[in-house]
């Protein structure tokens, strides 16, 4: 994506006018998948104690993503109104092509396409491998501990937690589907009312699906209450993840490999 709404030219032209200055990105590379990478984008401005998070596939798009993220600051600290902050259409979306498509379409393949797609290298296997690390890599947050440490694993229920106590209604999420069937993306967008400071904030990110759109939805909005001080920091235990778990990889394979002999029972009897 390629800054089709024009975020980036917006916070430059922002801070030129009025402090004369320009944002700063910089970029971490974290692997995903089999040589692949995803990017993360911090946006940086002198004077300013808060550093814009962004994060996606290309540098581009996370560096679309840290500057939007910048922005929305700028909103709830009053010096942007919210209605001058250019908004992206769903039409005007260009979503980099996904190195697979969605495991329930590969799933519905018939037997004929399951054995080619095993006889082509695992092909078929290895999509689903990467896919299922581009999930993960979505989850995964590096800055946790600049937003109260927050993440997409606890930001949820503290979010229903608050709204709950502020007597807003939960679950109000607007879904919007971009891209072609076979690397189908979803933007959520949420808005939630902060009491204290009588301010609506808003919040707009994607992800591979609707689940992943959603927390990551409730993440950012999750973290501008924090920084607006009607959340306090996160205190709980942190999850961390199983090593000894069995591979996807062999996972899939087993599966596969039970699936097409199925297909075949006259090999079961050679």
């Amino acid at each position: 994506m390629c800054d089709p709404e024009g975020i980036k030219s917006f916070l430059y032209t922002f801070l030129q006018t009025k402090k004369r200055i320009a944002p700063e990105y910089t970029f971490i590379e974290k692997p995903v998948g089999r040589n692949k990478v995803r990017f993360l984008c911090e946006a940086r401005a002198d004077g300013y104690n808060y550093v814009g998070i962004g994060n996606s596939t290309t540098k581009k798009e996370a560096q679309t993503n840290a500057a939007r993220d910048f922005v929305n600051y700028l909103v709830r600290e009053g010096e942007i109104p919210a209605s001058s902050v250019p908004t992206i259409q769903p039409g005007n979306v260009v979503y980099p092509e996904s190195a697979s498509a969605s495991t329930s379409e590969n799933f519905g393949q018939s037997s004929q396409q399951q054995g080619n797609s095993l006889g082509s290298g695992g092909s078929y296997i290895s999509s689903i491998y990467d896919q299922k690390k581009l999930e993960e890599a979505e989850e995964v947050d590096l800055t946790s501990d600049l937003h109260g440490g927050w993440s997409m694993e606890n930001a949820k229920a503290r979010l229903n937690e608050y709204l709950q106590a502020t007597r807003q209604q939960v679950g109000q999420v607007k879904y919007t589907s971009v891209g072609p069937d076979h690397s189908r993306s979803y933007i959520a967008e949420m808005t939630v009312l902060a009491k204290n400071l009588r301010k609506t904030l808003y919040a707009r990110e994607a992800g591979s699906n609707k689940q992943l759109a959603s927390r990551a939805c409730c993440l950012s909005l999750v973290r501008q209450l924090f920084h607006a001080g009607e959340l306090e920091a996160y205190t709980g235990e942190r999850r961390k993840k199983k090593h000894s778990e069995v591979s996807l990889r062999k996972a899939v394979f087993y599966l596969l490999l039970y699936t097409t002999m199925n297909s075949y029972p006259r090999y079961l009897f050679l």
